[in-house]
């Protein structure tokens, strides 16, 4: 998971602290080159606020946090190989106003820009626990709350693939049903993104009661559902207007089917060879 979400995932904060770390955590990259006030300002906080905030969870103060974090920003986020793109110092020193942008520009870059963050901050080895939690399960759980069924739903399709017993599930009816009768060699993976609803809790809670492992896919941490979860997997979803992108978030799954299908490719070939001879004579030659 990123600096962010590693410092601020098992602390309890007042609403004002959780504020501030929920912007720290969506502005992660952009926090290296903020000044105390640019944060207290945005945030809508004092300055005395973000420095008791960054006192709180461990540093001297304003500048020895901003710091470390911008040395494990830069070692987690290399984009200095991106096509066509400033790599990550260029962009920590410079502005992105986006002026003299078309609106299709303007939304390809916020596109790009959640996708891109929504891969890169969560480091290879949070992607591998999860992974070796699949492919130990038992059972794998397959949830996604509100706007995230569909992608819950693609992610499970694509795996059923490589993996032996994959449950989607699509309503948390089915879900509290299925956490009756799970056992800790199962899995659950749990695409949730704000806004969170009592229901997201009680499945969190749920899932901890059973003894099951639990992934979240998710845009909003620190919250009450971080504590409950194994492994977290952090998603940008923002900036679109009236409604949240779920393009970041579709592509974590993506990503996982991908690191998923790369780990197991003689049994995903093999796979693939016999659904094609199931479905030979039903396909339309072009």
């Amino acid at each position: 998971m990123s600096f962010l979400v590693d410092v601020f995932k098992d602390r309890s904060f007042t609403k004002t602290q959780s504020t501030i770390a929920e912007y720290m955590i969506e502005h992660e990259v952009e926090l290296c080159r903020m000044s105390l006030m640019d944060v207290s300002r945005a945030v809508g906080v004092s300055d005395a606020s973000v420095l008791r905030f960054v006192r709180q969870i461990g540093y001297e103060g304003y500048n020895d946090f901003k710091e470390q974090l911008y040395a494990k920003v830069t070692e987690q986020i290399d984009l200095a190989g991106s096509v066509g793109k400033k790599n990550l110092r260029d962009r920590l020193s410079g502005s992105e106003d986006g002026q003299g942008l078309s609106l299709v520009e303007n939304i390809a870059e916020t596109a790009s820009h959640n996708v891109e963050l929504s891969l890169l901050q969560n480091p290879q080895s949070s992607y591998d626990r999860v992974l070796s939690s699949i492919l130990r399960a038992r059972t794998l759980y397959v949830f996604g709350a509100r706007g995230t069924l569909s992608i819950a739903e693609h992610f499970s399709r694509l795996i059923r693939y490589l993996v032996g017993n994959v449950v989607f599930l699509s309503s948390p009816y089915d879900m509290h049903a299925a956490l009756g009768s799970v056992c800790e060699d199962d899995y659950m993976i749990f695409f949730c993104t704000s806004r969170l609803y009592k229901s997201d809790l009680h499945i969190c809670q749920a899932a901890q009661a059973s003894g099951i492992g639990l992934c979240l896919i998710t845009d909003k941490v620190p919250s009450l559902l971080t504590k409950f979860a194994s492994h977290i997997l952090i998603t940008k979803t923002g900036e679109n207007q009236y409604f949240n992108s779920m393009l970041g978030t579709l592509a974590v799954a993506e990503h996982l089917a991908y690191l998923l299908s790369v780990s197991e490719r003689e049994k995903l070939q093999d796979s693939l060879d016999r659904y094609d001879l199931f479905t030979e004579e039903e396909r339309i030659s072009c």
